[in-house]
């Protein structure tokens, strides 16, 4: 994440491919190979991860066949293309050391907490940097996002332990840290993720935990304590931070620096989304010339929000449906309620809570986020969330979940004879 700030300027392949990670995959990829020996072990232990490279298959395919299949007027695969695939082909061996790593539940929850205190860290080091002018004079705006989003993570991961646990101190210090990152910086769309991500964090313990009435208090005590702070801080500064919050909330979210909106309704819509809608539109445009398999990843179009600048689509959502079409989409989609479902069985085994919510929090959040933006372009990101991924198809199938009736009547007699 620090050398892809501080690369040259010039998009030339190498970059792409560096700033992509692609030799730390490669590595990580033949250490999984030596170390796992993915291929010995039985179909009950593998039995989730099919389905998973199935999709994934699919999906390629479906990359392979609109590459071949030129649409009319379809754009040449541009830099940002090139950036994408490569990242795409990556994705899923994260997905794979995620589900391996899961297998030790022990291990995989240390590594967590210790990722979870990595977040922390670097939230207060970049948001004290970006303090003092050191983010701006020295590295490169894409830096930024990485970070807050590896903060969403961290935030999730102490808001439960917060939550769910007696010992706070630790737990709170860490969630105020990464709190920094997430709300402190003010940007719409991670701020937005964060209260999605917080909700669902919420909703699962008070459906699977049993700490409920610990939960409420504390979030009382969250609130009235938070609220009493900002209050007192913003009479001794005779109401300067009151005033700085009002503005940043009318030029970060609302795109206005008067306050007030002029025009037709379709208008103001574009507005607020900070130009979205008109990139949206034409994405539309250009997925309807090529409805089924696409016309590729990587495509901007021209924002007069922007004085014309050229941009991607802003919704990984949109961006899937217009790059493989219909066909790709609808396996992403059928993906998706099928991770929902393995998921699902392992919050009903009630077992290893302090893992699955944190990180379906972190999914649901990511999700958010990509309605408006696309978390592709941030590698690191993309990776962390495909661990998270494959960490819990591993933990829903530990549940059953995805195992056939003569699989689980294996796993019983194998538990008897033992």
């Amino acid at each position: 994440m620090v050398f892809q700030g501080w690369l040259p300027a010039d998009d030339g392949v190498f970059k792409i491919i560096f700033r992509s990670v692609f030799g730390v995959t490669f590595a990580l990829l033949l250490y999984f190979l030596v170390a796992y020996h993915p291929f010995r072990f039985t179909k009950e232990e593998t039995a989730n991860m099919r389905f998973y490279i199935l999709m994934t298959v699919l999906f390629f395919l479906v990359i392979v066949l609109e590459r071949i299949y030129v649409s009319p007027g379809e754009p040449e695969l541009s830099q940002p293309g090139l950036k994408t695939y490569t990242i795409l082909v990556q994705l899923p061996f994260w997905g794979l050391l995620g589900f391996w790593l899961a297998r030790d539940v022990a291990t995989f929850r240390g590594l967590l907490a210790k990722l979870a205190m990595m977040a922390a860290i670097f939230s207060v080091a970049h948001f004290a940097a970006s303090r003092v002018g050191v983010i701006e004079a020295y590295l490169q705006a894409p830096l930024n996002w990485p970070i807050q989003f590896f903060a969403l993570f961290g935030y999730f991961w102490f808001l439960y332990q917060f939550f769910s646990t007696a010992a706070t101190r630790d737990s709170l210090i860490g969630m105020v840290c990464c709190s920094l990152e997430v709300f402190g910086e003010f940007h719409k769309p991670v701020v937005i993720s964060g209260l999605v991500g917080t909700l669902i964090v919420v909703w699962l313990i008070k459906k699977y935990d049993s700490h409920w009435r610990l939960v409420v208090w504390k979030i009382l005590l969250v609130v009235a304590f938070g609220t009493s702070g900002f209050l007192v801080i913003n009479a001794i500064t005779e109401g300067t931070i009151f005033d700085k919050m009002e503005q940043v909330f009318m030029e970060k979210y609302l795109h206005s620096s008067t306050g007030t909106f002029e025009g037709d309704p379709t208008y103001i819509v574009m507005k607020l989304s900070g130009g979205r809608t008109i990139l949206w539109a034409l994405a539309y445009n250009a997925f309807l010339k090529s409805p089924v398999v696409g016309s590729g990843f990587g495509q901007e179009f021209e924002n007069d929000f922007y004085s014309g600048q050229k941009l991607p689509v802003h919704s990984q959502y949109i961006d899937v449906l217009l790059s493989v079409g219909v066909a790709g989409f609808l396996i992403a989609l059928i993906s998706g309620i099928w991770f929902l479902r393995v998921s699902n069985a392992g919050l009903y085994a009630r077992s290893n809570l302090d893992i699955i919510i944190p990180c379906l929090a972190f999914v649901f959040a990511i999700g958010t986020y990509n309605a408006g933006g696309s978390v592709i372009w941030f590698a690191p990101t993309s990776y962390l969330l495909f661990i998270v991924v494959g960490a819990l198809l591993q933990l829903g199938n530990a549940s059953g979940m995805g195992i056939s009736r003569r699989q689980r009547r294996r796993q019983l007699l194998r538990h008897e004879n033992h």
